[in-house]
This record gives structure tokens, C-alpha cells and sequence, in this order.
């Protein structure tokens, strides 16, 4: 009897072991349970700061095309009445009685203007296509275009004002 008495003592004690207040399995499912409550709150704190950066970058983008459309606009009207000037200095040259020599110089002077009102207006219209990574260099080349446009008006304005004038037969 004994010799059926020992294994079933010891087959007793391990199904006590095992079968104590918190098993193994417990505690894994208890853990695995709170692992996936953390993983859940982690992806919905993620996923909300994905979405403000998402409605932050929309945010930006927007802003830039307003600023951008601003700018160009900006840009072309003042375009606009630097390219007029091309024919109002050439309309003041034909009523002054200004040497041909003068003319000559004022001439050359309105054609250097053309060309530059043309580079300008290039420029403009290309800024039109130009996303937020390019827009810096793109927006200063377009500016210094423009002040080319300046420097030009200028050079025939002054060169008009200066030019040697026809004596008069008095």
C-alpha cells in the first residue's frame, strides 16, 4: 500500500502547487491584458498627435499658398506700372527737342528697360509654380529682377532728363 501511497501523495502535491490562488496563466493574461490597455492609449496619443501635426502642416500650407498669391499679386502690379513706363518715357522723348545723340542714348536705355520688364514678368509667372521649399530663392531672384526693373527706369528717366537739348531758333 505504501508502495501506491507515495505517488499519489506526490501526484497530490503537485496538483496543490499548481493549483494555487494566482496561477501562471493568471498573472500572464493579467499582464498581457495591461500591456495591450498601454499599447492602446500609446496609439491613441499618437495617433492624436499625428493628427494635430497633420491639421498643423494643412494649417501651414494653406498660409503659404495666401502669402504666395499675396506676393505675386503684389509683385504684378507693380509690375504692371513699371512696364508702362517703357512707353510714357518714349512718349515724352518724341515731344522733347532732344539731339539725336540724346535720342540715341535714351533709346538704348528704353530697350535695356524692355528686356528688363520681360526677365520681371518671367519671373513673376514662374513664382506661380513654386512650392514652400523653393520659395525663398525663387521670391529674392524675382525681387532683384524687379530692382533690376528699377534701376533701368532710372537709367531712361535720367538719361531722358539729361539727354542734350536741340537749340532753339529764336
Amino acid at each position: 500500500m505504501t508502495k501506491y501511497l507515495l505517488p499519489i501523495i506526490g501526484a497530490s502535491l503537485l496538483a496543490f502547487a499548481g493549483c494555487s490562488k494566482t496561477s501562471d496563466a493568471d498573472r500572464a493574461a493579467k499582464v498581457l491584458t495591461q500591456q495591450r490597455g498601454e499599447l492602446a492609449t500609446e496609439l491613441d496619443e499618437t495617433a492624436k498627435g499625428v493628427a494635430k501635426e497633420a491639421t498643423d502642416v494643412a494649417w501651414a500650407d494653406r498660409t503659404f499658398k495666401l502669402e504666395r498669391t499675396a506676393r505675386i499679386a503684389n509683385l504684378q502690379a507693380i509690375h504692371a506700372v513699371d512696364a508702362t513706363l517703357t512707353t510714357t518715357i518714349a512718349t515724352a522723348l518724341s515731344f522733347q527737342p532732344v539731339t539725336d545723340a540724346g535720342r540715341i542714348v535714351v533709346n538704348e536705355k528704353l530697350v535695356l528697360l524692355d528686356l528688363r520688364v520681360g526677365e520681371a514678368a518671367k519671373a513673376i509667372e514662374a513664382l506661380q509654380a513654386v512650392d514652400a521649399a523653393a520659395w525663398a530663392t525663387k521670391s529674392k531672384e524675382a525681387a532683384t529682377l524687379m530692382e533690376r526693373v528699377d534701376d533701368a527706369i532710372k537709367g531712361a528717366s535720367g538719361a531722358l532728363r539729361d539727354a542734350p537739348r536741340v537749340a532753339s531758333a529764336s
